[in-house]
């Protein structure tokens, strides 16, 4: 009588934890698949994953890039051998909204008496318009992108963009 040990065969995604979440928009991450038997490991996406996710690569090197807010979900395998069983194990990566960044250069000081004058911004990635509002409504009022001063004082104006589908 022989005893034969199995043991239990782990798979690594490289160096670091894997992100739990990965913004729409951000750089692709490149990582290392390995297992603890040695053996060739594959990587695919989970049916439905490949709408909020792109995986590129041939083990065991794989890079991943965010396509839309989502669930994504990797899929690892690696074969037994006569020490390890088989092993397949699955990743979860939630692909959050990106952030839009609006450019909005510092205004010119004005006075009160100064004739009505114009602000502009530069969107974000939604490419919805830039909109702007008074936030001190007693020293001065926006309409559109018209700033009149009403009243001496700082006088605060706000650049808004609003959100779609894939940007905060």
């Amino acid at each position: 009588t022989q005893t034969l040990v199995v043991d239990a065969q782990t798979i690594s995604f490289g160096d670091a934890e894997l992100p739990s979440t990965l913004a729409y928009g951000s750089d692709p991450i490149t990582f290392t698949v390995s297992s603890s038997a040695g053996g060739p490991v594959t990587v695919g996406l989970a049916p439905g994953s490949s709408q909020y996710c792109r995986l590129t690569g041939t083990g065991p090197t794989y890079t991943l890039a965010a396509f839309a807010p989502g669930t994504c979900t990797l899929v690892a395998s690696a074969g037994g051998t006569i020490i390890y069983a088989e092993v397949t194990v699955t990743q979860d990566i939630e692909i959050v909204k990106g952030a839009q960044t609006i450019v909005f250069n510092a205004l010119a000081d004005k006075t009160y008496g100064d004739p009505p004058s114009t602000v502009s911004a530069t969107g974000g990635a939604t490419g919805n318009p830039v909109t702007f509002s008074s936030q001190t409504a007693g020293v001065c009022t926006v309409t559109g992108n018209v700033v009149t001063i009403l009243a001496g004082g700082t006088c605060t104006i706000a650049a808004n963009q609003a959100a779609n589908a894939n940007y905060n």
